[in-house]
């Protein structure tokens, strides 16, 4: 572990530093052995191996981390994560754990990000009272999340059904997110979702400006040319909204579209060889 127990049991040193002293040797012929002995303590090495956990973007987690008192006393340990996270991630925990004598406690520590990635960090416990430290050295893993709602909509062809999907901003900025929609597909119940082709039906805007510190209704359009084919039932989408402060938001859309019925009659009334317009709008 590089660290020593001196004659005081004293540990993990913050301060590499040279200590000294002297063994005697008393030999049976009445001569002796002096010995001089001079030792260096150098930093300690990280509290075994590295901690590194995949996490779900979007998703609260919290890292259990052990933290073990070395002395048959209490300690009380500061502590100091390092480097800060970029970005709309945040990692934070206490400001000190206290730590009974000669017994181990749990740290907490709070992990929460929008983007994918991989987030590192050193969590260093120090004793203030004696200068000694531990150190814990710690990856979180960002992954894409599932989609986070569901939404059914059902209409006829030529015939537009709204939804609005409220999309939170925790920033104390404006963020402007971009949209679009895919098919998507499944082997399995359990299998992830995987996009497809881009689905024409749905209506998107080019942009959504997400206003700082509050929701913002992002309004989705489903407007099919085609009537869904009986044998398929419904059809399954996937919309995703993306920015680089917030990452992708992405929602499951359940669509159907059944045939339209007759258009409203019209009506002709002309002489004979005489003719009458009339104009019509296509939906």
């Amino acid at each position: 572990r590089g660290s020593a127990t001196l004659g005081g049991g004293v540990k993990k040193k913050v301060r590499p530093a040279e200590h000294s002293g002297t063994v005697f040797v008393p030999l049976p012929d009445g001569t002796a052995l002096l010995y001089k002995l001079v030792g260096t303590a150098g930093a300690p090495e990280a509290e075994g191996e590295a901690i590194a956990v995949s996490v779900q973007c979007k998703a609260n987690h919290t890292e259990q981390i052990p933290v073990s008192n070395w002395l048959p006393k209490p300690q009380r340990f500061t502590v100091r994560i390092e480097p800060a996270p970029e970005g709309t991630t945040t990692l934070k925990g206490a400001s000190y754990i206290d730590v009974p004598a000669n017994a181990q406690r749990s740290y907490s520590l709070k992990f929460h990000t929008f983007v994918e990635g991989t987030t590192s960090a050193r969590l260093t416990l120090t004793n203030e009272a004696t200068g000694e430290y531990l150190f814990f050295d710690v990856a979180f893993t960002a992954t894409g999340s599932p989609p986070l709602q569901t939404y059914e909509l059902n209409t006829v062809v030529r015939q537009g059904k709204e939804i609005v999907i409220d999309l939170a901003n925790p920033l104390t900025e404006t963020v402007v997110m971009t949209a679009q929609c895919h098919i998507a597909e499944r082997e399995s119940e359990d299998a992830p979702w995987v996009r497809k082709a881009v689905n024409s039906d749905l209506v998107l805007q080019p942009t959504y400006e997400l206003r700082a510190s509050a929701e913002t209704n992002c309004k989705v359009v489903f407007r099919p040319v085609l009537p869904t084919p009986a044998e398929q039932g419904s059809q399954m989408s996937l919309v995703t909204f993306s920015s680089t402060e917030l990452g992708d938001f992405v929602y499951l859309l359940r669509l159907s579209a059944s045939p339209a019925g007759a258009e409203r009659s019209m009506q002709f009334k002309a002489s004979i060889g005489g003719e009458d317009v009339q104009t019509f709008r296509l939906p």
